[in-house]
């Protein structure tokens, strides 16, 4: 029950029930995303073989419009990545990142050559080495690297909406 005092109070009101109302909403629909633990996780959601040929421009827009993919929840520890082709000791972080799933499987923030491959440092600070939800698109295979560079074979997720804490 709202206690109305002029304009400003309703405009209170209402915005706190619209954001109620937003909130409750965002709860319900990720709970209804199909949720990856495990590798096997992404076959059964994806009942069709990703077909990353094509234009490579045309690949980047979709990505890019997140076009491409289906949304998922992802959960599983938030971990930055070498992606060097050689990766001679230590290790070299640029700000990769990805998501180790309960069974070891790996899925990738976005292609190592997309520019929102690279996260920012007070999001790796935040959530690196700790279990999280993810929710975006995953394309079951990532694209290859534009210039026909030798590629990653693994899934990524891309389109991300949120990353938070796993409960």
């Amino acid at each position: 029950m709202c206690l109305l005092i002029g304009n400003i109070g309703i405009a209170s009101c209402q915005f706190h029930q619209i954001l109620t109302l937003n909130l409750t909403n965002r709860e319900k629909i990720m709970t209804q995303l199909p949720t990856i633990r495990i590798k096997d996780d992404i076959d059964e959601h994806y009942d069709a073989r990703f077909d990353v040929s094509g234009d490579d421009n045309i690949m980047k827009q979709s990505i890019d419009a997140g076009t491409v993919g289906i949304p998922v929840r992802v959960i599983g520890k938030y971990r930055q990545v070498d992606v060097r082709y050689r990766q001679t000791p230590p290790p070299q972080y640029k700000g990769h990142v990805l998501i180790v799933l309960d069974d070891g499987g790996k899925i990738f923030f976005y292609p190592p050559w997309h520019s929102k491959a690279i996260r920012s440092s007070n999001e790796i600070a935040q959530f690196e080495n700790k279990r999280v939800v993810v929710v975006g698109k995953i394309l079951p295979i990532m694209p290859p690297y534009p210039r026909d560079a030798a590629s990653i074979v693994a899934p990524c997720v891309v389109a991300i909406e949120s990353i938070e804490l796993a409960p």
